[in-house]
């Protein structure tokens, strides 16, 4: 919902398509007059959304796939970095919030402008974590 809302706020972006509800798919399976029980009933439901869901994500990389949009990079964790032949085996890609923090104090200061949060973009791989 958020990168939906994230991408609606952006005026340089094309027609970005509508999110799937689901209500209709979940009358349809409810209102079915054989004999299955509510428990498969709940099932199916949750399996059409789950379809619909990522239909609606193959149409949104569809329309985006010529335009620049972070958001969606993020929400996919993906970077120019994650597609190159050579970078092997990655594991989670996605923000961290980071401090440095300063190893001595200031002899006559009320703030440490030093010490302040980073929010960079991190690879994680096997052996170490790569900063971009």
């Amino acid at each position: 919902m958020a990168l939906y809302i994230n991408l609606k706020k952006r005026n340089d972006l094309p027609h970005i398509p509508r999110l799937p509800t689901g209500i209709i798919n979940w009358f349809k399976v409810m209102i079915r007059k054989n004999q299955e029980t509510l428990q498969n009933r709940q099932r199916i439901a949750t399996l059409q959304k789950r379809k619909d869901l990522g239909n609606y994500l193959i149409e949104l990389i569809n329309v985006l796939k010529f335009y620049v949009a972070y958001d969606l990079y993020e929400f996919l964790e993906l970077s120019a970095i994650s597609i190159t032949r050579d970078m092997g085996w990655k594991g989670k890609e996605c923000y961290l919030n980071n401090k440095v923090e300063r190893f001595r104090a200031p002899i006559c200061s009320f703030r440490n402008s030093n010490e302040k949060w980073v929010k960079e973009w991190v690879i994680v791989r096997d052996s170490y974590p790569l900063n971009l």
